[in-house]
């Protein structure tokens, strides 16, 4: 899996992973054996397998958070929320759907964890992986400015 690939490419402690970008050619190469079913990752840099990943999550067609439970999340989040409101709410999420949130969460605590040598802050994580997780259906700007600092 990518997680591990990037665990094992020594990832968790690369300065700027998930900001840095891997080689275009790469990224297209490693997604394009994972569409054929190949899902071994031989790469050198963890770069690519972080790159696929963030990929992955941002061309998900539904957020790992469904769109039909957008408005609850930013109410929670509006709400400065206990960890109980917050796992409520996560427990609630579809199987698959919480299976990966609680694999990129335990992902990003180990890198946060080594933030002082790979620069990569729950803040900083948060960033990366939050289009994936949670998309605000709304076309209008005002409302998108205004739930952007809860996403």
């Amino acid at each position: 899996n990518m997680i591990e690939a990037i665990r094992k490419l020594g990832g968790f402690t690369v300065e700027g992973i998930f900001r840095l970008s891997a080689k275009k050619d790469d990224l297209v190469r490693l997604r394009k054996q994972f569409d054929q079913g190949i899902y071994a990752v031989k790469e050198t840099s963890p770069h690519v397998p972080a790159g696929l990943l963030k990929q992955w999550l941002r061309e998900l067609a539904e957020p790992l958070i469904p769109t039909e439970k957008y408005a609850e999340a930013i109410e929670i989040a509006r709400s400065k929320p206990e960890l109980q409101d917050v796992q409520n709410f996560v427990e609630k999420l579809p199987g698959i759907n919480l299976n990966v949130l609680k694999h990129i969460s335990s992902m990003a605590k180990e890198i946060a964890a080594q933030s002082a040598v790979n620069k990569m802050t729950f803040s900083n994580l948060a960033i990366v992986f939050a289009p994936g997780m949670l998309r605000n259906p709304s076309e209008d700007p005002h409302e998108m400015l205004e739930n952007s600092k809860y996403e």
